[in-house]
C-alpha cells in the first residue's frame, strides 16, 4: 500500500506498483535542450518523466535504448545514473512529492 497524508493512493505488490507506475528503470540526466527534443524518437519507450531540480528522471523499461536516442539528440546531455526503479520512485510519481518523515 502507498499512503499519502493518511489515505491509500495505490495498492499492489512492490513489483506490480513499480511496473505499473514507473516502468522498472530510471535514467537520471541533465539535458541542455528541451525535454520534447531530447526524447524525440523514443517517446514509445518512456513510461513517464519528471523534472526534479536540474535533473530529469525518465522512467522506462528500456534504459539502454533511450540512452542511445538522447545521446544523439543532445550530445551535451549528462547521464547521472541508470538504476532500477524503487518504491520511492512510485511514491514520487503518484503523490508528486518525495518521502518525508512525519
Amino acid at each position: 500500500v502507498v499512503m499519502d497524508h493518511g489515505r491509500i493512493v495505490r495498492q499492489g505488490t512492490p513489483a506490480q506498483l513499480i511496473a505499473d507506475e514507473v516502468g522498472g528503470e530510471v535514467l537520471e540526466v541533465v539535458a541542455t535542450i528541451p525535454v520534447g527534443r531530447l526524447l524525440s524518437g523514443c517517446e514509445e519507450l518512456v513510461h513517464q518523466y519528471r523534472q526534479r531540480d536540474h535533473t530529469l528522471l525518465i522512467y522506462t523499461r528500456d534504459a539502454d535504448a533511450i540512452v542511445k536516442v538522447i545521446s544523439r539528440n543532445d550530445p551535451g546531455c549528462a547521464l547521472r545514473a541508470i538504476r532500477r526503479a524503487t518504491l520511492e520512485d512510485v511514491f514520487l510519481q503518484v503523490t508528486g512529492h518525495e518521502l518525508r518523515e512525519q
